[in-house]
C-alpha cells in the first residue's frame, strides 16, 4: 500500500481519538494512582500490612508478596486497558498469549528491581538519617540502571534486526554525525507490529553502545523524510543532554522526597500503631511516595513538554522539513488515536508531550518565518 504524503487527518479518527484519549487517561489514573492508593491505605489502616509481615518476617519474601497482591489488584484494569480496549479500537495486534508473555516479562523485571530495593531500604533505615544514605544509594543504582537498561531490557521485549535499507541507513548515520552524534554502532528495527500499529523511534545506550531503533511500523508507514524528522527529534534530546538532565533531576529530587517520607512516617506510623522501621510500614511509605509523585506530576509534565518542544524545534532547524514534520505529527496521532487538542486541564496534568496541534503550529510558524 502506498504511503500517503503529505498526510491529512482522518476526520473519523479525530472524533474517536477524543474519547479514546480520555478513557486511556482515566485507565492510567485509576490503575496508576487510585487502585494503588486504596490498596496501600487499606493495608495500613486495617493492620493487614503488620499481620502480613508477622507471617512473613523475611523482608524479600514480604516485599514479593506485597508486590504480588498489588499486581493482582491492578490486573483487571491492566488487561482491559492494554488488551481489550486496544483491540476494540484495532490498535493492538497481539493475541492473549502474546499479551500474557509481555505482562509476565514486565512483572518479572519489576520483581527484580522492587524486592532488592525494599530490602535495601529497610537496611538503610537501621541508620540515623537513613534518607540520606538511601538517596545516595538511589543515585548510584539509577546511574547504573540508566546505562545498562536500554541495552539489556529492550531485547527482552523486541526482536531487533538491522535496518535493511542501506542507502537510508547511511543517510541517517551521516545526518546524526552532522548534528553532533557520532559513534552510533547500528540502526536497528524493532518488531512493534507484533504488538500494535503504533509507531516510534528511539536512541538507546551510551558511549560506543549508542544505537538508533526504528519501529517497523514507522518504517512501513512513513516516508524517509518523515522518518528523518523523528530521528532528528531524538537527536535533539541527545544534543540537549535531556537524558543527563533527567538523571540529575531524579537524583536531586529523591533526597527531599525521602526526607518528606521520613517526616510523614514519624507522625503517621505511631498514630496507626505501626513500627516505622519495620517492613510493616511499607504500605505507608508507598502511599506517601505516590502522593508526592502525584503532587509534582504537573510540574514534571510541564518540564517534559518544554524539552519535547525544544527537540521539535531542533528538528525543524536542522532537517528543515516542516511539511514532513507536520505530516508525521498528523499520521502519528491518527495511528495511535491521540487527541491533538485535549482540554487544558488534561494537558497540564497528564501530557508529557505538547499536544499535536501545538507541535504543528510551531512547524507552520517556523515555515512562515523561513
Amino acid at each position: 500500500m502506498a504511503i500517503k504524503y503529505p498526510y491529512v487527518y482522518d476526520r473519523k479518527k479525530r472524533a474517536i481519538a477524543r474519547s479514546y484519549t480520555r478513557e486511556k487517561m482515566t485507565h492510567a489514573f485509576v490503575n496508576g494512582m487510585a487502585v494503588p492508593a486504596l490498596f496501600f491505605a487499606a493495608l495500613a489502616l486495617s493492620g493487614f500490612g503488620t499481620a502480613l509481615y508477622t507471617v512473613l518476617p523475611s523482608v524479600p519474601l514480604y516485599a514479593a508478596v506485597f508486590y504480588t497482591l498489588l499486581s493482582i489488584a491492578q490486573l483487571p484494569v491492566s488487561f482491559y486497558s492494554s488488551f481489550i480496549y486496544e483491540h476494540k479500537h484495532r490498535l493492538s495486534t497481539q493475541d492473549v498469549t502474546g499479551w500474557i508473555k509481555d505482562y509476565a516479562k514486565s512483572k518479572a523485571l519489576s520483581y527484580v528491581f522492587f524486592v532488592p530495593t525494599v530490602a535495601a531500604l529497610y537496611y538503610f533505615m537501621t541508620f540515623q538519617n537513613w534518607w540520606l544514605i538511601a538517596g545516595a544509594a538511589y543515585a548510584t543504582v539509577s546511574l547504573l540502571i540508566d546505562y545498562v537498561s536500554p541495552i539489556l531490557i529492550l531485547p527482552i521485549f523486541y526482536k531487533l534486526k538491522p535496518y535493511t535499507n542501506r542507502a537510508h541507513r547511511q543517510s541517517i548515520l551521516r545526518m546524526c554525525r552532522k548534528l553532533g552524534v557520532g559513534g552510533i554502532s547500528n540502526v536497528l528495527v524493532a518488531n512493534e507490529s507484533s504488538r500494535s500499529v503504533k509507531a516510534n523511534a528511539l536512541f538507546t545506550g551510551f558511549g560506543r553502545m549508542k544505537r538508533i531503533v526504528l519501529f517497523d511500523t514507522l518504517v512501513r508507514n512513513f516516508t524517509q523524510k518523515e522518518i528523518n524528522t523523528v530521528i532528528a527529534h531524538e537527536v535533539g534530546h541527545y544534543v540537549n543532554k535531556d537524558v543527563h538532565k533527567d538523571i540529575i533531576i531524579g537524583i536531586a529530587m529523591i533526597f527531599p522526597i525521602l526526607y518528606a517520607i521520613s517526616a510523614a512516617l514519624g507522625i503517621a506510623a505511631p498514630a496507626l500503631n505501626i513500627n516505622a522501621y519495620s517492613p510493616a510500614s511499607l504500605p505507608l511509605i508507598a502511599l506517601f511516595y505516590m502522593l508526592i509523585d502525584f503532587a509534582v506530576m504537573p510540574v514534571m509534565a510541564a518540564y517534559s513538554r518544554r524539552r519535547e518542544a525544544a527537540a521539535d524545534f531542533f528538528s525543524l532547524e536542522h532537517v528543515r522539513a516542516p511539511e514532513a514534520q507536520i505530516s508525521t505529527e498528523k499520521k502519528l496521532c491518527d495511528m495511535a488515536l491521540i487527541d491533538d487538542n485535549p482540554p487544558k486541564w488534561m494537558k497540564l496534568m497528564f501530557f508529557d508531550h505538547p499536544p499535536a496541534r501545538e507541535r504543528i503550529e510551531m512547524a507552520e510558524k517556523w515555515k512562515r518565518k523561513e
